[in-house]
Protein backbone atom coordinates (compact mmCIF):
# COMPACT_ATOMS: atom_id res chain seq x y z
CA UNK A 1 0.00 0.00 0.00
CA UNK A 2 2.77 2.42 0.96
CA UNK A 3 4.28 1.50 -1.99
CA UNK A 4 1.54 2.18 -4.41
CA UNK A 5 1.53 5.59 -2.80
CA UNK A 6 4.95 6.13 -3.35
CA UNK A 7 5.47 5.35 -6.74
CA UNK A 8 1.96 7.26 -7.54
CA UNK A 9 3.36 10.04 -5.82
CA UNK A 10 6.88 10.05 -7.83
CA UNK A 11 4.41 9.54 -11.10
CA UNK A 12 3.07 13.05 -10.12
CA UNK A 13 5.61 15.00 -9.39
CA UNK A 14 7.37 13.85 -12.66
CA UNK A 15 4.58 15.05 -14.39
CA UNK A 16 4.82 18.46 -12.60
CA UNK A 17 8.42 18.79 -13.48
CA UNK A 18 8.03 17.70 -17.23
CA UNK A 19 5.18 20.23 -17.57
CA UNK A 20 7.57 23.01 -16.07
CA UNK A 21 10.08 22.40 -18.31
CA UNK A 22 7.73 22.92 -21.02
CA UNK A 23 6.47 26.05 -19.81
CA UNK A 24 9.95 27.17 -19.78
CA UNK A 25 11.10 25.85 -23.60
CA UNK A 26 7.67 27.62 -24.52
CA UNK A 27 8.67 31.28 -22.81
CA UNK A 28 12.30 30.81 -24.68
CA UNK A 29 10.58 29.96 -28.15
CA UNK A 30 8.03 33.16 -27.40
CA UNK A 31 11.18 35.22 -26.22
CA UNK A 32 13.39 34.38 -29.23
CA UNK A 33 10.73 35.30 -31.81
CA UNK A 34 10.34 38.37 -30.06
CA UNK A 35 14.19 39.31 -30.62
CA UNK A 36 13.85 37.75 -34.06
CA UNK A 37 10.90 40.82 -35.00
CA UNK A 38 12.53 43.03 -32.72
CA UNK A 39 15.96 43.06 -34.91
CA UNK A 40 13.96 42.91 -38.23
CA UNK A 41 12.10 46.25 -37.07
CA UNK A 42 15.59 47.63 -35.77
CA UNK A 43 16.76 46.15 -39.23
CA UNK A 44 14.64 48.23 -41.64
CA UNK A 45 15.27 51.67 -39.36
CA UNK A 46 18.74 51.64 -39.04
CA UNK A 47 20.28 49.06 -42.13
CA UNK A 48 23.47 47.63 -41.39
CA UNK A 49 26.83 49.95 -42.78
CA UNK A 50 28.18 46.83 -44.31
CA UNK A 51 25.34 46.43 -46.21
CA UNK A 52 25.82 47.43 -50.14
CA UNK A 53 23.69 51.06 -50.40
CA UNK A 54 22.79 51.05 -46.88
CA UNK A 55 22.34 54.89 -46.50
CA UNK A 56 23.08 56.47 -50.32
CA UNK A 57 19.45 56.53 -51.85
CA UNK A 58 19.80 58.79 -54.88
CA UNK A 59 17.36 61.88 -53.20
CA UNK A 60 20.55 64.66 -54.04
CA UNK A 61 20.54 65.47 -50.69
CA UNK A 62 21.61 69.12 -50.13
CA UNK A 63 25.52 70.15 -50.92
CA UNK A 64 25.67 68.02 -53.69
CA UNK A 65 27.93 68.69 -56.96
CA UNK A 66 28.21 66.94 -59.71
CA UNK A 67 31.67 66.64 -61.65
CA UNK A 68 31.80 65.80 -65.83
CA UNK A 69 35.37 64.21 -66.74
CA UNK A 70 35.50 62.58 -70.38
CA UNK A 71 38.25 60.81 -72.19
CA UNK A 72 38.00 62.10 -75.87
CA UNK A 73 41.27 63.08 -77.47
CA UNK A 74 44.63 61.07 -78.07
CA UNK A 75 45.98 62.41 -75.45
CA UNK A 76 43.91 61.18 -73.00
CA UNK A 77 43.66 57.95 -74.84
CA UNK A 78 47.33 57.79 -74.88
CA UNK A 79 47.60 58.34 -71.41
CA UNK A 80 46.12 54.66 -70.38
CA UNK A 81 47.35 51.38 -71.44
CA UNK A 82 47.02 48.96 -73.87
CA UNK A 83 46.48 45.33 -74.67
CA UNK A 84 46.13 43.91 -78.01
CA UNK A 85 44.74 47.78 -78.55
CA UNK A 86 45.99 50.83 -79.96
CA UNK A 87 44.97 54.51 -80.70
CA UNK A 88 42.65 54.94 -83.92
CA UNK A 89 44.65 57.01 -86.82
CA UNK A 90 43.20 59.88 -88.55
CA UNK A 91 40.79 62.90 -87.64
CA UNK A 92 38.96 61.33 -84.86
CA UNK A 93 40.57 59.76 -81.97
CA UNK A 94 39.78 56.78 -80.64
CA UNK A 95 40.90 52.88 -79.17
CA UNK A 96 40.16 49.49 -81.22
CA UNK A 97 41.76 46.62 -81.15
CA UNK A 98 45.20 46.12 -82.71
CA UNK A 99 44.91 44.63 -86.22
CA UNK A 100 46.40 41.36 -87.02
CA UNK A 101 45.47 37.76 -87.02
CA UNK A 102 43.32 36.30 -84.06
CA UNK A 103 45.18 34.30 -81.57
CA UNK A 104 42.11 33.68 -79.77
CA UNK A 105 38.33 33.76 -80.30
CA UNK A 106 36.73 36.16 -79.96
CA UNK A 107 39.29 38.62 -80.12
CA UNK A 108 39.74 40.98 -77.34
CA UNK A 109 41.67 43.60 -76.00
CA UNK A 110 41.35 45.54 -73.12
CA UNK A 111 42.27 49.60 -72.72
CA UNK A 112 42.41 50.41 -68.91
CA UNK A 113 42.41 54.15 -68.48
CA UNK A 114 44.41 56.31 -65.99
CA UNK A 115 43.19 56.55 -62.44
CA UNK A 116 41.83 59.80 -62.45
CA UNK A 117 41.77 61.61 -59.24
CA UNK A 118 38.66 63.41 -58.11
CA UNK A 119 37.82 66.63 -56.97
CA UNK A 120 36.45 66.35 -54.36
CA UNK A 121 34.91 63.17 -52.36
CA UNK A 122 32.02 61.46 -54.39
CA UNK A 123 29.07 58.85 -53.35
CA UNK A 124 28.03 58.38 -56.55
CA UNK A 125 29.14 57.70 -60.99
CA UNK A 126 27.35 57.14 -63.55
CA UNK A 127 29.70 56.16 -66.67
CA UNK A 128 29.06 56.87 -70.54
CA UNK A 129 30.50 55.58 -73.81
CA UNK A 130 30.65 56.65 -77.60
CA UNK A 131 30.93 53.83 -79.36
CA UNK A 132 31.04 52.55 -82.90
CA UNK A 133 30.33 49.02 -83.15
CA UNK A 134 30.26 46.90 -86.03
CA UNK A 135 28.03 43.90 -86.68
CA UNK A 136 29.62 40.75 -84.28
CA UNK A 137 31.60 43.25 -82.27
CA UNK A 138 31.26 44.74 -79.55
CA UNK A 139 32.42 46.53 -75.60
CA UNK A 140 32.40 45.97 -72.15
CA UNK A 141 32.84 48.32 -69.58
CA UNK A 142 33.81 48.23 -65.85
CA UNK A 143 35.05 50.65 -63.04
CA UNK A 144 36.67 50.84 -59.94
CA UNK A 145 36.90 53.63 -57.46
CA UNK A 146 39.71 53.91 -54.19
CA UNK A 147 38.04 54.30 -50.83
CA UNK A 148 39.41 57.91 -49.32
CA UNK A 149 39.58 56.65 -45.96
CA UNK A 150 41.11 53.23 -46.20
CA UNK A 151 42.72 54.15 -49.90
CA UNK A 152 41.63 50.64 -50.64
CA UNK A 153 40.93 50.13 -54.44
CA UNK A 154 36.92 48.77 -55.20
CA UNK A 155 37.26 45.11 -57.35
CA UNK A 156 36.32 45.90 -61.08
CA UNK A 157 32.55 46.58 -61.38
CA UNK A 158 30.46 45.81 -64.48
CA UNK A 159 28.44 48.76 -65.62
CA UNK A 160 27.19 47.53 -69.28
CA UNK A 161 28.02 46.30 -72.77
CA UNK A 162 27.87 47.78 -76.18
CA UNK A 163 27.39 45.25 -79.44
CA UNK A 164 28.40 41.62 -79.41
CA UNK A 165 30.01 40.56 -75.86
CA UNK A 166 30.85 36.93 -75.19
CA UNK A 167 28.77 35.81 -72.18
CA UNK A 168 30.50 36.40 -68.79
CA UNK A 169 30.74 33.26 -66.60
CA UNK A 170 30.69 35.84 -63.57
CA UNK A 171 30.49 39.77 -63.61
CA UNK A 172 31.08 41.54 -60.10
CA UNK A 173 28.01 44.12 -59.49
CA UNK A 174 28.38 44.73 -55.71
CA UNK A 175 30.47 44.57 -52.95
CA UNK A 176 30.17 45.91 -49.22
CA UNK A 177 30.48 49.00 -49.65
CA UNK A 178 28.36 49.70 -52.92
CA UNK A 179 26.57 48.02 -55.70
CA UNK A 180 26.02 49.23 -59.90
CA UNK A 181 22.10 49.88 -60.08
CA UNK A 182 21.94 48.88 -63.85
CA UNK A 183 24.76 51.57 -64.80
CA UNK A 184 25.07 54.18 -61.59
CA UNK A 185 27.60 53.21 -59.02
CA UNK A 186 26.06 54.49 -55.99
CA UNK A 187 28.62 53.71 -52.40
CA UNK A 188 28.49 54.25 -48.55
CA UNK A 189 31.45 55.89 -48.36
CA UNK A 190 33.04 58.47 -50.44
CA UNK A 191 35.75 57.53 -52.91
CA UNK A 192 38.29 59.70 -53.99
CA UNK A 193 40.07 58.01 -57.04
CA UNK A 194 38.14 56.37 -60.57
CA UNK A 195 39.41 53.82 -63.40
CA UNK A 196 37.74 52.45 -66.03
CA UNK A 197 38.56 49.21 -67.68
CA UNK A 198 37.00 49.03 -71.67
CA UNK A 199 37.12 45.50 -73.24
CA UNK A 200 36.64 44.97 -76.97
CA UNK A 201 35.93 41.93 -78.73
CA UNK A 202 35.22 41.09 -82.53
CA UNK A 203 33.97 37.64 -84.01
CA UNK A 204 34.29 38.02 -87.07
CA UNK A 205 37.24 36.49 -89.45
CA UNK A 206 38.08 39.83 -90.90
CA UNK A 207 40.99 41.33 -88.46
CA UNK A 208 40.69 44.96 -89.36
CA UNK A 209 37.06 44.39 -87.95
CA UNK A 210 37.12 46.26 -84.70
CA UNK A 211 34.74 48.14 -82.07
CA UNK A 212 35.59 52.14 -81.93
CA UNK A 213 35.77 53.88 -78.35
CA UNK A 214 36.04 57.33 -78.94
CA UNK A 215 34.70 58.65 -76.15
CA UNK A 216 34.33 57.26 -71.96
CA UNK A 217 32.93 60.14 -69.74
CA UNK A 218 32.31 60.38 -65.68
CA UNK A 219 29.86 61.73 -63.87
CA UNK A 220 30.80 61.70 -60.17
CA UNK A 221 28.55 62.99 -57.63
CA UNK A 222 29.70 64.30 -53.96
CA UNK A 223 27.96 65.93 -50.79
CA UNK A 224 30.66 69.40 -50.44
CA UNK A 225 29.67 70.48 -46.49
CA UNK A 226 31.37 74.43 -47.35
CA UNK A 227 29.33 76.45 -49.14
CA UNK A 228 32.83 78.53 -50.59
CA UNK A 229 34.07 75.54 -51.66
CA UNK A 230 31.06 74.85 -53.52
CA UNK A 231 30.43 77.87 -55.25
CA UNK A 232 33.89 77.32 -56.62
CA UNK A 233 33.40 73.75 -57.81
CA UNK A 234 30.08 74.81 -59.27
CA UNK A 235 29.32 78.21 -59.47
CA UNK A 236 25.68 79.23 -60.20
CA UNK A 237 24.89 80.26 -63.94
CA UNK A 238 23.92 83.16 -64.73
CA UNK A 239 20.38 82.82 -67.00
CA UNK A 240 18.67 85.23 -68.80
CA UNK A 241 14.50 85.54 -68.31
CA UNK A 242 14.03 84.25 -71.85
CA UNK A 243 16.42 81.16 -71.49
CA UNK A 244 13.79 78.96 -69.52
CA UNK A 245 11.54 77.23 -72.42
CA UNK A 246 9.48 74.15 -72.11
CA UNK A 247 9.65 71.61 -75.45
CA UNK A 248 6.92 69.43 -75.90
CA UNK A 249 8.97 66.40 -76.50
CA UNK A 250 6.66 63.64 -76.63
CA UNK A 251 6.82 60.94 -73.74
CA UNK A 252 7.25 57.77 -74.76
CA UNK A 253 7.60 53.98 -72.11
CA UNK A 254 10.26 51.58 -73.09
CA UNK A 255 8.25 48.89 -70.87
CA UNK A 256 5.52 48.93 -73.59
CA UNK A 257 8.38 46.72 -75.33
CA UNK A 258 8.18 43.14 -74.73
CA UNK A 259 9.68 42.17 -71.27
CA UNK A 260 12.75 40.51 -72.96
CA UNK A 261 14.22 44.02 -73.96
CA UNK A 262 12.46 46.40 -72.18
CA UNK A 263 15.09 46.50 -69.96
CA UNK A 264 18.00 47.87 -72.51
CA UNK A 265 16.36 50.06 -74.85
CA UNK A 266 16.60 53.27 -72.35
CA UNK A 267 18.55 55.11 -75.08
CA UNK A 268 16.88 54.22 -78.09
CA UNK A 269 13.99 55.35 -76.49
CA UNK A 270 15.10 58.68 -75.30
CA UNK A 271 16.71 58.67 -79.27
CA UNK A 272 13.15 58.30 -80.73
CA UNK A 273 11.44 60.68 -78.52
CA UNK A 274 13.92 63.23 -79.45
CA UNK A 275 13.69 62.32 -83.07
CA UNK A 276 10.12 62.45 -83.01
CA UNK A 277 9.92 66.12 -81.91
CA UNK A 278 12.25 66.92 -84.58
Amino acid sequence: MRCGVFFRSRRIAIARELSFHERQIIALLVLLLALIGLASIIGAIFPASRLPVASNTLKNPPGMVDRLVMFDTAEGFAAGTHLRTQLQSGSVPGVRLVDGAAKSFPRNGVWTSPELMSEFPFTELLPSWNVQTPPETGIAVEVRVRDRRRQEWSPWLYCGSWGRIAPATQRTISFRRGIVNVDNLVLDRPADAIQARVTFQSFTLDPASSPLLRRLSFCYSGIVRSEAEREKLAPHAALSATWARDLPVPFRTQKDAPPAISPEICSPTSVSMVMSFW
